[in-house]
């Protein structure tokens, strides 16, 4: 996540130059991770830091050891990404509530999946693999801060994997989540026979828990995890946000595990983002 999530967040005032930023695209595929998400397709007005994604995925070259993926809010943005060299999976974004749906998006939860399938229909038809984040799958996103209902995410994964998503990625989108919460959900998604291999969790790490959250997640079959180098990204909309668990924290967590991530080139995309932190803090 840390071409997009972190461009987000660290590159807000659009001083990281596109040299680096390539740098760190390279330096990812050269630790053969099996999926980028490089840029998203959206609104220069509301994210003028991703006003050049075109030219940065032009530029980025293909990718033959994983999925080069960009994200986009809906059909409009779809068509920009299709016509865009080098992506091979488009990434959608949903709320697990309504209410977040009309604060986030300003469209109903029931609009946002029709936008979704509609989605998912155009990349079927145009060979692009399909995957999904689904923000506050944990916590509700709302001021109260509650329970997210697992039937609403439960709702959401199915018909979302009914569309043709590989991936449905449960997002902890403002690290409050608990690992009572992981077990709550991904536990009722088991009940629900929900296919858990097409399940992954985002993790954003408030207070460093988010690795507690990453292990029972694990210990409860999901396999696939979102992260971002150096723990970068997050939402500065929100006052209080967070960045994603670091790729090298997971890294040292799963060391045991046949990974075939070439630890030197995830070494170098460190270093990379240790230039844009400075440059962004300046």
């Amino acid at each position: 996540m840390s071409p997009r999530d972190g461009m987000q967040s660290v590159n807000r005032d659009c001083r990281i130059p596109i040299e680096l930023r390539l740098k760190l695209i390279d330096a990812l595929k050269r630790a053969r991770l099996p999926y980028i998400e490089a840029a998203s397709f959206v609104s220069p007005k509301v994210f003028p830091q991703f006003a050049d994604s075109v030219e940065v995925l032009t530029r980025a070259g293909s990718y033959q050891a994983g999925q080069l993926a960009a994200l986009v809010p809906n059909l409009k943005y779809y068509e920009q990404f299709k016509s865009t060299p080098n992506l091979t999976c488009v990434a959608m974004f949903l709320s697990a509530s309504d209410a977040y749906s009309r604060k986030n998006k300003r469209i109903s939860l029931d609009d946002d999946l029709a936008d979704a399938k509609q989605i998912a229909a155009s990349a079927k038809a145009n060979g692009h693999a399909i995957r999904a984040h689904l923000s506050g799958a944990f916590r509700d996103l709302t001021a109260d801060n509650s329970e997210t209902d697992p039937r609403q995410v439960e709702r959401v994964c199915h018909e979302l994997i009914e569309t043709g998503c590989e991936m449905v990625a449960l997002a902890d989108t403002d690290g409050r989540a608990t690992t009572a919460d992981i077990q709550r959900v991904i536990t009722h998604l088991h009940e629900s026979n929900i296919d858990i291999t097409k399940v992954g969790v985002h993790l954003h790490d408030r207070d460093g828990h988010a690795i507690a959250n990453a292990r029972e997640a694990f210990a409860l079959g999901v396999r696939t995890f979102d992260s971002a180098v150096g723990g970068i990204g997050g939402n500065r909309a929100s006052a209080d946000y967070v960045g994603n668990i670091a790729t090298e924290r997971l890294v040292e967590l799963f060391a045991g595990a046949d990974l075939r991530i070439e630890l030197g080139a995830l070494r170098d995309a460190q270093q990379i983002v240790a230039q844009m932190v400075e440059i962004s803090e300046r």
